[in-house]
Parts: structure tokens; C-alpha cells; sequence
């Protein structure tokens, strides 16, 4: 083989490697992304707590038009857990599903939500104050 023809197997070569470690690349980027996404999203279950409990309060001491507000924050947070344990879609991102050395934290989170989901049904249902000094 002449010099020229070894030379452009080489190169050849190095740009089949080169464009093998961009693609390789490209896809560890987008896994990153969406397990980065994914634990964005379960901080908003957190952030998603702390408004059903204002809005909960806010229900129970006799505001009724939070009610709306606190179903549908009730649902965001419920539509995320289910999301996260299987994966799929979240407001256009795609989220990872729950890595198997992590399915028992989220049973812990899933087992604390429905507890805390029906803590704030029961403080929806309560008034907070009396039901003649809310009527005068």
C-alpha cells in the first residue's frame, strides 16, 4: 500500500472514532439532563407541600376560593410521584425513572405523601373558627 493510501485509512479512522465519542457524548449529556430534571421535579413536591398546607389553613379558616386552588395543587403534586416512579413526560421534559438502588425512598416519599394528603383533607374539613363568629 502506497504512503497516501495508509494515510487516509488513518484519518479515516480517527474521524470514524471522533464522530463515535461525539455521539456517545451527546447521549450521556441528554441522560444527565434528565435525571437532573427529575430531581428538580422532586424538589417541587416539596415546594408543592408547602402551598397545599398554605392553601389548606387558608380553606379551613373559612376562605372557600382557595379550594380550587388547593385541588389543583393536590393533583400537580400527585401527577409528579406517579410521573417519577415510572418516568415519562413533565411539562415537556422527560424525567428518569426511579433507579432500582432508590425504590425504597420512593416508597417513603410515596407512603409520606398519602399520609400528608389525608392530614390536609381532614384540615380542609375543619374550620378553624367558630361557625357563628365566621357567620357574623
Amino acid at each position: 500500500m502506497k504512503l497516501i493510501s495508509k494515510t487516509y485509512l488513518l484519518v479515516s479512522i480517527l474521524i470514524f472514532v471522533a464522530g463515535l465519542n461525539l455521539f456517545l457524548f451527546y447521549q450521556d449529556s441528554y441522560t444527565e439532563t434528565d435525571q437532573s430534571y427529575s430531581i428538580i421535579k422532586i424538589a417541587d413536591v416539596k415546594v408543592g407541600s408547602e402551598a397545599i398546607a398554605a392553601s389548606a389553613i387558608s380553606v379551613a379558616s373559612g376562605n372557600t376560593e382557595d379550594k380550587e386552588s388547593l385541588d389543583k395543587n393536590i393533583q400537580d403534586v400527585e401527577k409528579i410521584i406517579k410521573i417519577i416512579e415510572t418516568g415519562g413526560m413533565i411539562d415537556g421534559q422527560v424525567t428518569e425513572k426511579v433507579p432500582n438502588s432508590l425504590v425504597s425512598e420512593y416508597q417513603n416519599l410515596s407512603t409520606s405523601w398519602k399520609n400528608y394528603k389525608d392530614s390536609i383533607q381532614k384540615v380542609e374539613r375543619i374550620t378553624v373558627f367558630d361557625q357563628e363568629a365566621s357567620n357574623a
